[in-house]
């Protein structure tokens, strides 16, 4: 099983779903290159990336073109150990390192039980109150959570999302996507004031029992550094780390 592999496919594949419910967003593969632009002003939401099998320059040349020609602020995402040979591409265009992200993969993770004192909502009455706690938990502009946290999103069958409650409050969410047997975690947030109380491992393993009651039994995520002892305790293990490059300020 070649879990690298399987970490970098779901996240192509769940990042076209992203733009599949984004007007205006583009998923486009160019040889063994993958562009995703969804239109936001962020390096880190319109980059270029090798496909799963892809390991040459083929298709960068265009993929990069596709980006520079929209005029966003823009990305190359490479994977250590995997694509530390087209590091000159980055390096040459004089790119600069902007993030860092481990891919982490569990199979069959040891999910947490939902805790007694908090609340649970699912599915499209969630929507309101997971964007109002990914921007609170972690700064994000309304702009970017309103434009890849839709409604049609929510409502595609692949797609599962879960907020937390503490009585009327509204504290921890996470989202998943499933496809072809491997639940992609995202959006995993929890307020500060409700912190160290297990809550974030509760939202993500409920999103992963829910990825699991479409077929998964294999669950990936890319880890904030807060997130990942949380995400080790459930079993998920680093594949590689992202290496996000964008063009030098």
């Amino acid at each position: 099983m070649n879990l690298p592999r399987i970490a970098h496919t779901s996240f192509l594949e769940c990042s076209e779903v992203f733009c599949e419910h984004v007007d205006g967003a583009a998923y486009e593969t160019y040889g063994d290159w993958a562009m995703v632009m969804t239109g936001l002003p962020f390096a880190a939401l319109n980059f270029v990336t090798p496909t799963a099998a892809g390991t040459s320059t083929d298709g960068f040349a265009d993929a990069h073109a596709r980006l520079l020609d929209t005029g966003l602020p823009h990305g190359i995402a490479l994977r250590t150990g995997l694509d530390d040979h087209l590091r000159e591409i980055p390096t040459g265009l004089g790119y600069e390192i902007f993030d860092r992200v481990p891919a982490m993969v569990a199979v069959k993770p040891e999910l947490a039980p939902w805790p007694s004192d908090l609340g649970k909502v699912v599915g499209l009455d969630a929507l309101d109150a997971h964007a109002d706690i990914l921007m609170a938990a972690f700064g994000l502009p309304e702009e970017a959570v309103s434009t890849l946290t839709t409604p049609g999103l929510i409502k595609d069958d692949r797609v599962d999302v879960v907020v937390g409650r503490d009585n009327d409050t509204p504290v921890a969410t996470a989202l998943s996507i499933t496809i072809g047997g491997v639940c992609g975690v995202f959006n995993v947030g929890t307020l500060e004031s409700h912190r160290g109380r297990g809550y974030g491992a509760a939202v993500t393993s409920e999103v992963i029992r829910l990825g699991s009651e479409r077929g998964a039994d294999i669950s990936v995520l890319q880890s904030s550094q807060i997130g990942f002892p949380v995400y080790e305790h459930l079993g998920f293990e680093t594949q590689f780390t992202y290496i996000h490059w964008k063009e030098r300020t």
